[in-house]
């Protein structure tokens, strides 16, 4: 009928002396067992800012992001606007010890329908990346959608964050635009 259930547990036990049960610690403990990640969202957003807020991740996106994760996306999502309607950020998903295999993740935000892959990795091959997989969510009504693409450098350029984000962004967004 509803999200929330009752549930009444009646133990019955043969013999001992009687149970002395810590009632706070015991509500304590069935509240982070009932914990989900929208209770987990909320929290950590309020800690960070009274602004930042559940855009409208939907349960595809929850089962496949940590809160951590939902936090930054929430934090960019809240970037777009009319002059702004798509963020890119390059950072890096996984480094191996082998560093012809590392994995680079893209993160396309954007104010509006989903953005055509076709006219997305053109764009990426030539930047030097082979475009492993792209999965897309749908954040809120509709209005804004997250393209996360993995990446793999060709090659044997190393991609390091710290160095190339930021340039990748710029060049990705002027391609994107017509500026180049």
């Amino acid at each position: 009928e509803g999200r929330v259930a009752r549930v009444h547990f009646i133990i019955g036990r043969d013999s001992g002396s009687e149970l002395t049960i810590d009632h706070q610690a015991l509500g304590e403990a069935v509240t982070r067992i009932v914990r989900n990640w929208d209770d987990a969202f909320a929290e950590r957003a309020g800690k960070l800012s009274d602004e930042l807020t559940d855009p409208g991740f939907d349960a595809a996106y929850k089962d496949t992001h940590r809160v951590a994760e939902g936090l930054t996306d929430a934090s960019s999502i809240a970037e777009l606007s009319g002059e702004t309607p798509l963020i890119a950020k390059f950072s890096e998903l996984d480094a191996t010890t082998d560093e012809s295999s590392q994995i680079v993740r893209l993160d396309l935000y954007h104010l509006g329908p989903p953005l055509i892959l076709s006219r997305r990795v053109p764009i990426l091959e030539n930047f030097g990346f082979d475009v492993l997989d792209e999965t897309s969510f749908k954040i809120g009504n509709g209005s804004v959608h997250l393209h996360e693409m993995r990446l793999c450098p060709r090659g044997g350029v190393s991609f390091k964050p710290e160095r190339d984000a930021e340039r990748l962004q710029s060049a990705f967004m002027a391609v994107w635009n017509g500026q180049v």
